[in-house]
């Protein structure tokens, strides 16, 4: 399917648009769908030769991630994985193997706030049917299953002849009168590492322009083909996401987004999302609804978006500042009934409907005196 690119200029986004500069000459572009994780992926580039093999190869990369790592097919390596019992070993591959190998790095960087052994929470919750379980998980069940995620990085990865395998914890649980072993789900860094795969197979077909949009929650994007080559980035509004809360102009970048408005639900008038926290078991409740990190990889970024939305505002601003320094970090967080803008790069910030609360001084971010 050919059309001039300015036609791609809105992605459909629940998460994340971007908007394209005009240019007089607008080229053409190819573009594909590709339905993986329960969601739909779209890269576009300029019209290529190479287009049909590239796509090709993409969508198989995307599909064969799928049948890796997703915690809802059965037949996955990540769900071989969760059916043994404690201390058992399954053989996985070498996807699987990439993929937990960097969350079990992230777990350590983010010091435990992103933690994929959460599993047995987020199914307790009913996530991510985003429709209330017949009732909510008491604090004992919470209990027992934090007790469990806690052992993530006990996971052995081992490589033996070319083949990978992966063990996992000696330990059980007991809860609400059944017994439980760690279980993960890497739904909350695949799409950022098909983010990853796309940015460096556009490189490896020589698509020095273009993008790759997964969901709207990661993307990688090169330049844009007229103009400046900067593509114009919207955050979306979490709370009416016809609308955007800020915008910038970037190129050559990955990123990833999150937020507590993607899978939700209300019970009695509070509000549960699908990002657990894994010290308490239980939906966030830190006042942070949105996360976007820019540079780097995707799959890194992903994690970091969960992770920096469970700290909550000061411990992310800490952690933001310590070891983000690399990366765009743009948070809204809640300021009484309102919202609030905090970043580490708020000159990067074309504009902004809600007000931001930080600045940068000496490398460190100063925080507006707000409550």
């Amino acid at each position: 399917m050919k059309r001039p690119l300015k036609a791609a200029a809105i992605i459909a986004a629940a998460v994340i648009a971007l908007c394209l500069p005009s240019c007089k000459e607008e080229p053409s572009y190819n573009s594909r769908y590709i339905y993986a994780m329960g969601a739909v992926a779209r890269v576009v580039v300029p019209e290529n030769g190479n287009f049909s093999a590239f796509a090709e190869e993409l969508e198989g990369k995307i599909a064969q991630a799928d049948a890796s790592i997703s915690a809802t097919a059965e037949t996955s390596r990540v769900s071989e994985f969760n059916s043994l019992p404690a201390g058992g070993e399954a053989e996985i591959d070498f996807t699987c193997y990439s993929v937990l190998s960097l969350a079990l790095e992230m777990c350590e960087f983010t010091e435990g706030y992103y933690n994929p052994a959460v599993y047995h929470s987020v199914a307790a919750y009913n996530f991510p049917q985003s429709v209330p379980p017949e009732s909510l998980p008491d604090s004992e069940t919470l209990a027992a299953f934090t007790s469990l995620s806690s052992h993530f990085t006990e996971i052995e990865l081992r490589e033996e002849g070319g083949k990978y395998y992966a063990k996992k914890p000696d330990c059980t649980v007991r809860a609400g009168g059944n017994d439980y072993t760690l279980a993960i789900d890497l739904g909350g860094i695949g799409k950022g590492w098909c983010a990853d795969a796309a940015d460096k197979l556009m490189s490896d077909y020589g698509f020095s322009c273009g993008y790759f949009d997964f969901s709207s929650s990661s993307m990688s994007l090169k330049s844009y083909s007229g103009g400046d080559g900067l593509y114009e980035l919207k955050l979306c509004d979490p709370r009416d996401r016809s609308k955007s809360f800020c915008s910038l102009r970037v190129r050559d970048v990955n990123l990833s987004t999150t937020g507590d408005y993607e899978h939700f639900y209300e019970v009695d008038g509070v509000r549960y999302c699908h990002i657990i926290d894994p010290f308490t078991g239980a939906p966030i409740r830190t006042g942070i609804s949105s996360v976007t990190v820019i540079g780097g990889s995707a799959a890194e970024d992903d994690a970091l978006t969960t992770a920096l939305a469970c700290m909550g505002r000061d411990k992310a601003v800490e952690f933001t500042e310590k070891k983000l320094g690399d990366k765009i970090v743009i948070m809204l967080v809640e300021i009484g009934d309102s919202y609030g803008i905090i970043t580490n790069r708020p000159s990067e910030i074309l504009s902004a409907t809600f007000p931001i609360l930080s600045t940068v001084e000496n490398g460190r971010i100063v925080l507006k005196d707000v409550t």
